[in-house]
């Protein structure tokens, strides 16, 4: 059985890029953690999105006469930085967007246009979206990077043939 995270990953960027980069001014876009950043000065990467798989989970197998259908759960973690906001409005516009990106995947759940071997995507949705993710903080903390972070926990499920 083959596995589909990579795949489904660089689609979920490729669409949050194109919905986002001018909306948002995204600087990066980057399939992978945050170690992806690029070299200091590190205020200049901002806003930006990682999209970082978690975890992939088999929750159910069934048998047919010449193949067997196994229903695989892909966890992602999509992390939007952006400038710390420094006022209410600021504020509001760090949840605005985060909530845009959240409608984002929730309208584009299919994926539409990805092609995976041996499976078909059935079903994806948001399971979280946490507005002041503790990694801004440590950003702030640990590189003086003044950010803040939200976090969206978005699960595809693909039925994969074998």
């Amino acid at each position: 059985m083959k596995y589909h995270a990579r795949a489904i990953g660089y689609k979920i960027r490729d669409l949050l890029y194109s919905q986002h980069k001018t909306s948002h001014k995204l600087v990066v876009c980057s399939f992978g953690q945050l170690s992806t950043l690029p070299e200091p000065p590190l205020d200049t990467s901002i806003p930006a999105l990682f999209i970082m798989p978690k975890r992939v989970s088999n929750v159910e197998q069934t048998i047919a006469s010449s193949s067997t259908h196994v229903r695989q759960t892909y966890n992602f973690e999509i992390l939007y930085l952006r400038p710390i906001a420094v006022d209410e409005e600021a504020y509001k516009e760090t949840v605005d967007e985060g909530e845009a990106i959240a409608a984002s995947l929730w309208a584009h759940r299919k994926l539409d246009g990805l092609s995976l071997a041996e499976a078909r995507i059935v079903n994806s949705y948001v399971m979280d979206v946490i507005y002041d993710d503790p990694t801004g903080r440590f950003l702030e903390a640990t590189l003086k990077l003044a950010c803040e972070a939200i976090l969206i926990t978005f699960a595809v499920e693909v039925q994969a043939t074998r």
